[in-house]
């Protein structure tokens, strides 16, 4: 079993002393068999949730809510666990990756946060999941057993952070919230349960709470891992008074409670989440808040890994985790004329797995701090209340940002543009030896557009050692001797494609056209994923 100290410290197998990539030059695959070390990636229900009702698993639509939360209401054993339900996703990268039920498997239908007393029961309901039986510890391991059956690495739990006692439940009359949790850790251990991933709650902004959490989880549930992340409001830098800010969660007046908050946080978290975001303009949100996350977890000597949540190449782009929401079910939560949704980017989800069977993502490290450019680029959407549930920001043109480049592990890249306008870029190297690079697009007429550039990055590639491309580049430049074999496979574990002729060894650097690597990266889509290519120097 993998467990949570396999990655905590990073952890990293030196998978370069193991010959990859030269010996498997005629292999079918570049990639290893399976992860070299585990990084904490998961697959939650959350956005599937909010699309059950239009789903084929749920053929009775009279069970569509008629008012309160349809989300909340979209998970149970039902929609878990039919025929073309939750656990049946991601065929391919389900095994490395942890399903986590989220917001609604542990409260009775219609349940409303006002209801403070059914929140934080910690074992699935009965009416949502009738076939289970039996005491709550019972009921969780049946959870997971059904859950690894189905393939899946392992089954995690949204949690909602307060203590039913304190809220009056008859179960918990005259226990003290210590005692009620003390008792649901033993659940947990006992039911094999993986992954928390710890959200809202009477105490969502208790610090002295969430460390308790942790504590209690050290105690008893040592394997377990805990993400921690509090409530925030979906737009960066944003004064809902105004309409404006500084558009950025790490610079600005109108996030520094959060700062405040995280800089508490992160010392004692597994994980970090960089919470939900506002679909058009998610790239420079995920964008800068990553790297505020990683930035305040070096600050403060954490050892946490950030999670991404569904931007998954960002994940595996920034040695980080992710938290995929996009299912096979279309969310609807594209609000582009053309019908971009996340549910048509699947791919990307298999790609990021494999390439952190290469490069697992990692915590704080000396010598691979995270960097920034003073440039920054920014996008903005004109806000309704159609296309978004934030009543602040109805009717206003909403505009968020991110620094231009990022960098980890290594000096930032040169970026110059072909276009009117430029991606944002990041790049990192990994404790291993790993490089990956990653070009993030824009919103452009309605549409995510990555605006094509050439890219060198200040890092030499050696041969032996993987590099990971994400997204559309018009070229892609590294340091590397000449007089060597170059080979390419899709990251969705493509055929693997002798690419030498198609590249330039010149001055003591390796030019990749974008063209070859859209078109390997790609080699296995049935989707509108961007490409993902693993290349290798033989």
């Amino acid at each position: 079993m993998t467990t949570r100290r396999d990655f905590l410290g990073n952890g990293a197998a030196a998978w370069a002393a193991l010959g990859l990539g030269g010996c498997w030059a005629g292999a079918r695959s570049l990639l290893p068999a399976k992860a070299l070390a585990p990084s904490p990636n998961y697959w939650c229900t959350w956005c599937s949730q909010g699309a059950a009702f239009d789903a084929p698993v749920l053929a009775d639509r009279s069970r569509r809510p008629k008012g309160g939360n349809a989300t909340r209401d979209g998970i149970d054993e039902i929609t878990a666990f039919g025929k073309g339900g939750y656990a049946s996703f991601f065929p391919e990268s389900r095994s490395e990756l942890y399903l986590v039920y989220d917001d609604g498997w542990d409260v009775p239908y219609g349940a409303q946060p006002g209801q403070r007393a059914e929140f934080a029961a910690l074992f699935p309901h009965p009416q949502r999941f009738p076939s289970f039986s039996g005491t709550p510890a019972e009921r969780l391991a049946q959870l997971a057993k059904r859950t690894e059956d189905a393939g899946w690495r392992g089954a995690g739990l949204w949690v909602c952070v307060q203590s039913q006692a304190e809220c009056g439940h008859p179960d918990w009359k005259g226990v003290s919230a210590e005692e009620e949790w003390k008792r649901k850790y033993d659940w947990i251990a006992n039911a094999g349960i993986r992954y928390l991933k710890m959200d809202w709650g009477d105490h969502c902004g208790d610090v002295a709470f969430r460390r308790m959490l942790s504590r209690l989880r050290d105690e008893i549930a040592p394997d377990v891992i805990v993400e921690h992340c509090v409530c925030q409001p979906p737009l960066s830098g944003f004064d809902a008074k105004k309409g404006g800010g500084s558009g950025r969660r790490f610079v600005g007046p109108e996030d520094a409670w959060l700062r405040d908050l995280e800089r508490q946080v992160l010392p004692f978290s597994d994980c970090w989440r960089i919470y939900d975001w506002y679909d058009p303009l998610v790239v420079p949100q995920a964008l800068d808040r990553t790297l505020c996350d990683l930035k305040l977890a070096e600050e403060t000597g954490s050892k946490a890994i950030v999670s991404t949540e569904d931007c998954a190449y960002l994940g595996a782009g920034l040695g980080c985790a992710f938290g995929g929401m996009r299912g096979g079910w279309k969310t609807g939560h594209g609000v582009f004329p053309d019908g971009q949704d996340n549910a048509r980017r699947l791919r990307e989800i298999d790609r990021a797995v494999r390439w952190a069977r290469l490069a697992p993502a990692f915590g704080p490290t000396p010598g691979y701090q995270v960097h920034w450019s003073d440039e920054t680029l920014s996008d903005s959407w004109q806000v309704t209340k159609e296309n978004f549930w934030y009543a602040p920001a109805h009717g206003k043109n909403v505009v968020q940002a991110a620094p231009a480049r990022v960098s980890r592990g290594m000096a930032l890249p040169d970026v110059k543009q072909k276009g009117d306008a430029a991606p944002y870029v990041a790049c990192a190297r990994h404790p291993n030896g790993a490089v990956s690079a990653l070009a993030l697009p824009r919103v452009k007429d309605a549409a995510w557009v990555t605006p094509l550039a050439d890219v060198a990055l200040r890092a030499t590639l050696e041969p032996g050692v993987p590099l990971g491309v994400f997204g559309r580049f018009g070229s892609l430049t590294l340091d590397a001797a000449a007089g060597r074999r170059v080979l390419a496979q899709d990251l969705a574990d493509g055929r693997v494609h002798d690419v030498t002729d198609e590249v330039r060894f010149a001055g003591g650097k390796l030019t990749l056209p974008g063209a070859m690597l859209a078109r390997v990266g790609k080699e296995r889509d049935n989707d509108d994923s961007q490409p993902g290519t693993l290349v290798w120097i033989a």
